[in-house]
């Protein structure tokens, strides 16, 4: 199966992790070790997006690992960062051509920012540099920022949602036109798949797939039982929709 990861993260030792998150430092997950935990799946990989985890703060030095990845494996990458919000206009656009596609902000573990902050943020980073903005939220975050989120013109929610408390805000927003990572499904609690179904349902653009690679801080990775369930409950044109097409549209629109 062809696929485009919306989220995995590249645990280079050549860069400066900035600090512990919660006391939690990862261990080294190098591109090449991704690379081969997906083609054991059965996976094609044709691109992804190497996510900023909440341990690498707002260091972009990861950035670096494009080029590479993109000269050995002939394959379309992107990141999505943790952002500074001081850095000027000409920063963010520097981002870009070093291959920043969009922004992530963590409310499980630390950001703070009030709903009228990222309303602000995401339009300005968007307007600017056509970036997106995704949220790991928790169920109580979720409902707090669902008027902004739902508003906003290029928005994706991490990890299905994460809490089953947040099931019913996530059918709304993706009504909306929000995006959803199918991502993280060992982090959940609660049975993604009917869940995963119904927001294919309601909206067939809204579903994203994304490993979560190397799956730090969770019980259970991604793996071929999870491929199989994709492959018996979903036809063909919405296997190639979500592991391909949304994404990619998403973020090299």
């Amino acid at each position: 199966m062809r696929v485009f990861d919306s989220h995995f993260h590249c645990i280079d030792l050549r860069f400066h992790l900035v600090a512990a998150n919660d006391s939690f430092i990862p261990r080294p997950f190098p591109y090449r070790t991704y690379d081969q935990w997906m083609r054991q799946i059965g996976i094609d990989l044709a691109g992804g997006i190497i996510v900023a985890g909440s341990f690498q703060g707002v260091s972009t030095d990861f950035l670096q690992l494009i080029p590479e990845i993109k000269a050995q494996f002939h394959r379309q990458y992107g990141a999505v960062i943790n952002l500074d919000p001081r850095l000027s206009d000409q920063q963010l656009i520097h981002l870009k051509d070093a291959g920043v596609v969009g922004i992530r902000l963590n409310f499980v573990r630390g950001n703070t920012a009030t709903p009228t902050a990222l309303d602000r943020l995401a339009r300005r980073i968007y307007d600017l540099a056509g970036w997106t903005t995704e949220v790991y939220t928790d169920a109580e975050s979720l409902h707090r920022l669902l008027p902004v989120l739902a508003k906003l013109p290029a928005v994706a929610v991490n990890h299905v949602g994460y809490q089953k408390a947040a099931i019913a805000d996530l059918y709304r927003l993706a009504d909306n036109g929000v995006k959803v990572k199918v991502s993280g499904l060992g982090r959940l609690d609660f049975d993604p798949w009917p869940v995963l179904e119904k927001i294919n349902q309601i909206n067939p653009t809204a579903l994203m797939f994304g490993s979560d690679f190397p799956g730090t801080r969770i019980k259970r990775i991604f793996n071929s039982t999870d491929l199989r369930h994709f492959q018996t409950l979903f036809a063909p044109a919405a296997q190639q929709r979500i592991f391909y097409d949304n994404a990619h549209q998403f973020y090299f629109h």
